[in-house]
């Protein structure tokens, strides 16, 4: 097909679809209760939570609430948010009952919102309570508590499959609680909180009621798979934007599907243990460069994927259509998932909707003349990246209807297994709960899609836009703040981990699937900082640097960093995702230097193997035990250099520590029945740890990692 005659075909099928949404939009949304996570609530403070995280109401619904004592609950259907008042004398855990009803009667709807009341800011302790799942049977399931002072209030609820929650009956006996499966949905959660007589809030334990059957997203290692920089399969595709304008670093690099398909046909990923491959866009982009509108006025090209000019027709250059079907087959037919990148914010000005649907677009001029452009906290719905990257108006329901039905086609026609979603934090948060309920619609009810979105904001501020009714999820950037000056600079010691760490759990509860990362392609590499190429003095702009003077890396310790920071994503909650080629110690500073060539396994040093296989062995690890997937995680040890806790679901128990002194270092820390007395060994020297008394001593060489599970033998 000649361009002209592409274009046209193009035109008219944007036109047909654009009609189409707007005479047809999505489906009605049917009435949803999702689970809500534990919200910590200091005593004498307040909660105010959006409910559309949580819920979508059919016409004439509401809520009641029903408070403990201690606690005053109102919620305002108008701005669908709950509000609750804390009294300053209430401590530990109180409860809110969620009630839905329509025209006043209840509906059999409920859900159960639990208040973790705790002062902000308290630091992590070894002496916080603790519960684990501890056994399950056909009788129902067992938890164990861990507290160095007696129970005050036990929270347990059942989180039925359709979402909604209520309170369970339990039997206490000394330190466990009984939970009968008489009557349970087989793919329910219970969810456990406790609290002791000083007021001390536990991490929530949870567990299904019966084991699920295949894959579940918190069994997922996501691999961004940078679709131009991974792998050129074919160089028939290959067609870098012509002339000088356009530097190396921002053109063209020939990766396509078929290099990634190559890949999963050659066993990589299934070596490395990653099961979800995340693809750049896939819509196709401009053909020619793009000069940015700040200094120094570099040229770009759309290599990266993120300037639509199609919604329906995949970039030739990687492959097409029919390329794209071929390597989401080829992935399933291996079990690996498949999430794209899904651009909702903006388009090309070559796009024909620019021209054809022009009032579905806000406007690049502001009120007092200035240019709309990268001003990202100011105007945080209605800024556009460049001038040429008109962005949608996300008020017009003409624009809402045409991007949720696109969201529809791209999995029906490719049968992907969910998005990325990119710029999150500048659409409107309204525009998210009809994404939710549009893509609810196509879920398997055997296992549904995942979502997940990029916000650089605080924790708070990432969870405005993730709940049962949003996102599954967001990348976990403030986490990865602290990673970084923790592994890669080592500014800061263990004990902010612990702090950020905790954080992290907290804000965004156990049934959230947040993802933890060490970099991607926003960001400068691992490397780069490990190795003291970055920050670099007398220069902030880390792309300029890329530019100019791009880091390698000159320091072996640089690749022992590394493997501790890829390890301790591999240890915690969430679905992890590597950045490709963070498994062989890519180094690079701003974008593009952080997309280099993902280089050939022929070029790969001693240490870049080491990286890599220390990874893959922790992530078949990681697959094998659902400790390190699902279980509770009790804090043993966290100082400047070393860090330890345990990870413990039923009968599956880890204990994970980092020594990232320059030195040996010894542990000696107490599991208190967290850890079962017996034999442990570590996967990754082999040697073996005797637990006994509830006591545990060993010690790591430096910068170091060590993952202990049961047995004599290696469980890798």
């Amino acid at each position: 097909m000649n361009r002209p005659t592409r274009t046209r075909w193009i035109l008219t099928a944007l036109i047909v679809l654009a009609g189409f949404a707007s005479r047809h939009p999505v489906s009605a949304a049917e009435p949803f209760l999702g689970w809500m996570p534990v919200q910590c609530v200091p005593p004498g403070g307040s909660l105010v939570l959006d409910m559309k995280r949580f819920w979508e109401p059919a016409a004439g619904e509401n809520l009641n609430l029903t408070a403990d004592p201690g606690v005053s609950a109102s919620f305002d259907r108008d701005s669908m948010e709950l509000r609750a008042l804390v009294d300053a004398t209430s401590k530990g855990i109180a409860e809110i009952r969620v009630d839905v009803v329509l025209d006043g009667k209840p509906t059999g709807r409920t859900g159960i919102l639990t208040l973790a009341l705790e002062e902000a800011g308290v630091s992590p302790s070894t002496s916080q309570p603790a519960v684990f799942a501890a056994s399950r049977g056909p009788d129902g399931l067992v938890f164990e508590t861990r507290s160095s002072a007696p129970l005050d209030r036990i929270s347990v609820v059942l989180q039925s499959p359709d979402g909604s929650s209520r309170p369970l009956e339990f039997q206490q006996i000394k330190e466990t609680l009984r939970v009968p499966a008489a009557g349970l949905p087989k793919d329910a959660w219970v969810r456990v909180v406790v609290s002791d007589a000083k007021g001390r809030p536990s991490r929530a334990a949870r567990a299904r009621v019966v084991p699920a059957e295949g894959f579940q997203w918190q069994d997922g290692i996501i691999y961004y798979a940078f679709t131009d920089r991974f792998a050129n399969g074919e160089s028939a595709n290959d067609r870098a934007v012509p002339g000088d304008k356009v530097l190396p670093q921002a053109n063209y690099h020939g990766g396509d599907f078929q290099g990634i398909q190559q890949r999963i046909d050659d066993g990589y990923f299934e070596k490395l243990g990653v099961n979800v491959l995340w693809l750049a866009p896939l819509n196709r982009n401009p053909d020619g460069a793009w000069q940015e509108y700040l200094p120094p006025y570099r040229h770009y090209s759309g290599y990266h994927g993120y300037w639509p000019v199609s919604h329906t027709e995949v970039e030739p250059r990687f492959g097409g259509n029919e390329g794209l079907r071929k390597l989401v087959a080829s992935a399933h037919d291996e079990g690996i998932r498949v999430i794209a990148d899904l651009v909702l914010k903006h388009v090309h000005i070559e796009h024909p909707l620019w021209t054809s649907k022009r009032e579905w677009f806000g406007s690049v001029d502001l009120p007092d003349g200035r240019k709309n452009l990268r001003l990202w906290d100011e105007q945080q719905f209605t800024t556009w990246f460049e001038e040429w990257l008109p962005g949608f108006d996300f008020d017009n329901p003409g624009a809402v209807a045409f991007l949720l039905e696109n969201a529809r086609f791209w999995i029906k026609e490719f049968d992907l297994d969910g998005y990325r979603l990119d710029a999150v934090k500048h659409i409107r948060y309204g525009f998210w709960p009809q994404f939710r309920t549009a893509m609810r619609a196509m879920d398997s009810p055997s296992e549904p899609r995942y979502f997940v979105g990029e916000t650089f904001m605080d924790r708070r501020g990432i969870m405005g836009f993730v709940g049962p009714n949003m996102l599954d999820g967001q990348f976990d950037f403030p986490l990865y703040d602290t990673l970084l000056e923790v592994f890669a600079k080592d500014t800061q010691g263990f004990a902010e981990l612990e702090k950020s760490l905790s954080e992290s759990e907290t804000i965004y509860g156990k049934e959230t699937l947040m993802s933890p990362l060490i970099g991607n392609h926003d960001k400068s590499r691992f490397m780069a900082f490990a190795d003291g190429d970055l920050p670099k003095p007398g220069e902030n702009d880390e792309e300029e640097i890329g530019w100019n003077d791009p880091p390698q890396v000159d320091h072996a310790s640089s690749y022992d960093k590394l493997k501790m920071a890829l390890a301790f994503i591999l240890a915690i909650d969430g679905v992890p995702m590597i950045y490709y080629g963070d498994e062989v110690g890519i180094t690079g500073a701003g974008d593009p230097d952080n997309r280099r060539m993902m280089p050939l396994d022929s070029r790969l040093n001693a240490a870049q193997k080491d990286v890599r296989a220390q990874f893959s062995k922790l992530a078949a690890l990681r697959a094998k035990h659902p400790a390190l997937r699902y279980g509770d995680r009790r804090l043993l040890l966290a100082d400047d250099k070393r860090y330890a806790f345990a990870r413990r679901h039923f009968d599956d128990a880890v204990l994970c520590a980092w020594n990232k002194g320059s030195g040996s270092a010894s542990f000696a820390v107490a599991v208190d029945g967290t850890l079962p007395d017996g034999t442990y060994r570590d996967v990754l020297s082999g040697n073996t740890l005797r637990i006994k008394a509830g006591q545990a001593k060993f010690s790591l060489p430096a910068r170091q990692v060590a993952f202990f599970v049961p047995g004599k033998s290696s469980a890798e």
